[in-house]
């Protein structure tokens, strides 16, 4: 459980600064949007992996 803690926390810290550091890794991340749904888009998905982790994780206790 740990390390999905750790996974979902990265993969947020990671999105959060994905606009401030798209021109620096724009060779390896250039097809992320940094903007405007497709964005919005990709920080849902980040929730939902947390959210269905919990609710899977719950069921199996």
């Amino acid at each position: 459980m740990r390390w999905m803690l750790t996974f979902v926390g990265v993969l947020v810290v990671l999105g959060g600064l994905l606009p401030l550091i798209k021109d620096k890794v724009s060779g390896i991340f250039g097809f992320l949007p940094t903007e405007g749904t497709g964005y919005q888009v990709l920080i849902i998905l980040i929730g939902v992996i947390a959210i269905i982790y919990g609710i899977r994780k719950r069921r199996t206790l």
